[in-house]
């Protein structure tokens, strides 16, 4: 999201830069609580997850998106939608996918466990009675590796027989060579006179 914000690409609503799952920011704000309530080292910790933060909407709004009873235009706007959201989404409201993957599904189990664990100890700490927390703490690794799976192979059938263009990008490729994969982007979404420099420099290249 970061990268389509720096491309020069409106969002749909007012995403926020939040430390954990938009999830919980929409559940928190129903229940009247903030991440700021949070002990120091606790919001530290979320913080140091994803220093640059998801900039997602919150749940309910992303219900009404993937629903398609979203009020407002969407039209030639970003929004980030996971799992089951993306899977139900309307077509006819879809104008372009672009899928994001990894290539090492062990590493993207341990950092979805990871993130879980943190809004557990938030759950906890806040006192919630967040039916995420719950789902959280009976899944074990299998469980995180099956719902991966499971959720990749309904949206990649879901684009296979639609005909919704669509691009898939990869973590590692786009740490690996951002230039190159930025520049895919550029080209899938149509966009002209586009500086990508910014776009590049946002990501934390490893190679």
């Amino acid at each position: 999201m970061q990268t389509l914000g720096l491309l020069g690409l409106p969002f749909v609503g007012e995403p926020q830069s939040h430390t954990t799952h938009c999830l919980w920011e929409g559940y928190n704000k129903q229940m009247g609580t903030n991440l700021d309530d949070l002990p120091i080292d606790l919001k530290d910790e979320a913080i140091a997850c994803n220093p640059k933060g998801y900039y997602e909407l919150d749940l309910l709004t992303l219900i009404m998106i993937a629903r398609g009873l979203y009020k407002e235009d969407t039209s030639g706007k970003v929004v980030k939608l996971m799992g089951e959201l993306m899977i139900n989404c309307p077509n006819d409201q879809t104008e372009k996918i672009i899928f994001c993957k990894r290539r090492d599904l062990d590493a993207q189990v341990k950092s979805n466990i990871k993130l879980a664990e943190i809004d557990m100890e938030i759950n906890e700490v806040l006192e919630l009675d967040n039916p995420y927390a719950e789902m959280y703490e009976t899944m074990e690794y299998k469980d995180w590796e099956k719902q991966i799976l499971f959720q990749t192979f309904l949206l990649d059938k879901k684009i296979v027989r639609g005909t919704i263009p669509y691009i898939d990008l990869y973590f590692e490729d786009m740490l690996e060579e951002p230039k190159k994969h930025i520049e895919r982007l550029v080209s899938f979404l149509e966009l002209k006179e586009v500086d990508i420099n910014k776009a590049i420099n946002n990501v934390d290249k490893r190679k």
